[in-house]
């Protein structure tokens, strides 16, 4: 499966640590991913063979629920 570049808003992300955790949950259950995360747009951009539903699934588990 090749790679998909996946555009998400997350309301929840206000800070650094928001941003941090955000990467951690992706990259600890897909660490081939590249993740950027912008806190002032609270935009997450990934680059993954992942599904959308998985990484969206990863990132409400880690309790930000993706809008």
């Amino acid at each position: 499966m090749g790679t998909q570049t996946l555009e998400l808003n997350v309301p929840d992300i206000s800070c650094g640590g928001c941003a941090g955790s955000v990467t951690k949950a992706i990259k600890a259950q897909y660490p081939d991913a590249t993740v950027t995360v912008s806190v002032a747009d609270k935009h997450v951009t990934v680059e993954t063979a992942a599904t959308r539903e998985a990484i969206t699934a990863c990132l409400a588990e880690a309790g930000f629920p993706v809008a």
